[in-house]
């Protein structure tokens, strides 16, 4: 058994079986002869689309981004 320990930003192609992973977690696949597993740690990026409204921005009310 092979084993392969990967960490990884938003997806992972593990060319062993062709496949992009966008969860963590731990995958194997076996053949005939060999058995080779993944333990895969994925990290999600921010998305930079992200952005304060316009009518927060035009006031000099305390803005609460606790939501």
């Amino acid at each position: 058994m092979n084993t392969e320990t990967i960490t990884a930003c938003d997806s992972y192609l593990w060319t062993i079986n062709n496949t992009t992973y966008t969860e963590s977690g731990t995958y194997t696949v076996s053949t005939d002869c060999s058995t080779e597993v993944l333990e895969l740690t994925i990290n999600h990026t921010l998305s930079a689309s992200w952005t304060i409204p316009d009518l927060m921005c035009s006031t000099d009310a305390p803005i609460d981004l606790s939501m």
